[in-house]
């Protein structure tokens, strides 16, 4: 069954559900809903799809799309604002109802000719409102396709015209002609099969700048430089062979003038005679300037939205080359980390001005680099800002493409001044920390620098020599647990040592200092330790304590020594009867 024959099949059973709609916009309970319409998986419920939603619903004219059986499927306001119905009337309505019943036929031959052909369509007919109201419009339609390049339905839209419509079944042939008589939007032109012009409408006099006997008999491609300068040429011709061989020929083509580029939407369209040979050819071009400015627009506002808001507090810029030198933009968020007023007029080179002298080469290269070889950016630069105050700022920038040519660098920009900082600060704590242990490991003084948790971060060799444990394997261990398991034992008060120790951690803004007794055994000497403990106020470790373990057995030995004589030289006073008097 062809489309037409299917529309036809459904005119009939959509007829009883259409005709008296609720004018309230009540739901049709009859209404099918094609499986096949529901909504694209692929398709991102989040920012992309609401900046479409927006786009469409900022169409003014009634727009609207249809899946194959005719099933109204999307509309943006305007058009549920001019038919009068509630969306819940819309979804699904057959596109039937919507259009008087001596405009059926017509209507399913446009969509058979959309759908079967993909050829789009211009016409004027009547919409039907949910009063009754017969609205006069003007409908532009044309195929709906997926990812894959398959036609899924069709859209268009319906420009409200002051007068009634011409209403004509005419042929295609005979719209045409009518087209180049009548509509001053569109340039419309008759071509022999080998290019020469036969006729031509007045939007196509006008934008070719010549009279219209001048145009007559030749070659479309030899109009005059400012329409269709040579770098297109080419192209127009070799369109022109295609739709003499009766292919249908669509592509965009991009003409000079006086206030800058026009884009045509460009249709050569064959015109077959009685024998099915290709007899004219019809061209047609559409300004579509203003809709791709517009939908570029689009494009780099979505791409702006989502880098910006990747990072809270980051800026947006893009650099536009796709014109007359560089253009450049930004958000917000950017003027506020150079310090500038939003409405501060700015160029390129006053940007990189603010750039400290010594990075500006890093950051002009890298944006040449993009620019001429699609080489995309990261870098950490010094900005001065406007109020003279010195700011680290991170850059990326992404070279964009168009038709693979490289029309503009889009990026973000964000202030990690105080990330710098800390990563500053943290290398200078780091430096002294390496210096301070380099100094410990030559010194005659066992070491323990613990964190914040009273964790084991570091021990030197002397440690091991001392305590006989393994400086490296300590390093990551809970200190207090190391005194309970293996440390106190190896001391001749163990649970006094054990007690110091933890407390001080307890008390960790005091210094703990005592001496204790290490006892021989496993590879340790005998000895006695003077233990200082104190807390760590800044730096990498703040919040944490450096434990000092330094041998006094010498002294110890002395002192020991020295009481012996002075008991010695006490008992022999004693026996003299003579108290001892010690200097």
């Amino acid at each position: 069954m062809t489309d037409e024959q299917e529309f036809a099949a459904a005119e009939s059973t959509d007829s009883d559900a259409n005709a008296n709609p609720n004018a309230n916009g009540d739901a049709n309970p009859n209404a099918e809903v094609d499986a096949t319409a529901d909504a694209n998986p692929n398709v991102d419920p989040g920012a992309d799809q609401f900046a479409v939603e927006s786009a469409i619903d900022a169409i003014p004219d009634p727009w609207f799309a249809v899946d194959r059986r005719g099933r109204l499927r999307e509309w943006n306001e305007a058009f549920a604002e001019a038919t009068g119905y509630a969306d819940a009337a819309l979804d699904g309505m057959s596109a039937q109802g919507l259009v008087p019943e001596e405009e059926r036929g017509t209507l399913r031959r446009v969509m058979s000719a959309v759908f079967e052909r993909e050829e789009p369509d211009r016409r004027e007919s009547l919409l039907l409102a949910a009063s009754g109201e017969r609205i006069p419009c003007e409908f532009a339609s044309g195929p709906l396709t997926d990812d894959d390049g398959t036609v899924v339905g069709m859209t268009g839209t319906a420009r409200r015209l002051e007068r009634q419509p011409r209403l004509t079944d005419a042929s295609p042939a005979q719209r045409h002609l009518e087209a180049i008589a009548n509509d001053p939007r569109t340039i419309v032109a008759l071509l022999d099969t080998e290019g020469r012009l036969r006729q031509a409408n007045d939007a196509a006099v006008w934008f070719f700048g010549v009279d219209r006997e001048s145009l007559r008999g030749r070659p479309l491609r030899d109009a005059p430089d400012r329409a269709f300068p040579a770098r297109v040429r080419e192209r127009l011709r070799n369109g022109i062979e295609r739709a003499a061989d009766g292919e249908f020929v669509r592509f965009e083509l991009p003409c000079p003038y006086s206030d800058g580029e026009v884009v045509l939407d460009l249709v050569l369209r064959p015109v077959y005679g009685r024998d099915d040979r290709v007899e004219s050819i019809i061209a047609e071009g559409i300004d579509i300037t203003d809709r791709k400015r517009s939908q570029r627009e689009l494009d780099r506002a979505q791409e702006l939205l989502e880098q910006s808001h990747q990072i809270a507090g980051v800026g947006g810029w893009e650099l536009d080359v796709s014109g007359d030198g560089i253009e450049m933009s930004w958000t917000e968020q950017v003027y506020r980390i150079y310090g500038l007023p939003v409405d501060e007029p700015l160029d390129v080179e006053a940007a990189i001005e603010f750039y400290h002298p010594e990075d500006r080469p890093r950051l002009c290269e890298a944006v040449e680099r993009a620019l001429e070889e699609g080489e995309p950016y990261d870098l950490e630069l010094r900005l001065l800002t406007a109020d003279d105050e010195l700011r680290w700022i991170r850059t990326i920038g992404r070279p964009v493409r168009d038709d693979g040519e490289i029309v503009a660098v889009r990026g973000t920009i964000r202030d990690v001044t105080e990330r710098k900082e800390r990563e500053q600060a943290l290398a200078a704590s780091e430096a002294r920390f390496r210096s301070l242990t380099e100094a410990m490991d030559t010194a005659t003084v066992g070491t323990f620098i613990l964190d914040d948790d009273y964790s084991v971060v570091w021990a030197n060799e002397l440690v091991e020599e001392y305590l006989g444990v393994d400086a490296d394997a300590v390093v990551g261990r809970d200190k207090p647990e190391l005194v309970e398991s293996e440390l106190k034992a190896r001391f001749e008060k163990p649970e006094r040592f054990a007690s110091e120790v933890i407390g001080s951690y307890r008390d960790d803004t005091g210094i703990a200092e005592f001496e204790c007794h290490v006892l021989a055994g496993d590879g340790r000497e005998d000895r006695w330790l003077l233990h200082r403990s104190m807390p760590i106020e800044e730096g990498k470790y703040a919040g944490g304590r450096v434990e000092h373990y330094l041998d006094i057995t010498d002294r110890k030995r002395r002192q020991r020594q020295l009481q012996a004589e002075r008991d010695r030289f006490s008992a022999l006073f004693e026996n003299l009867g003579t108290p001892a008097v010690y200097y």
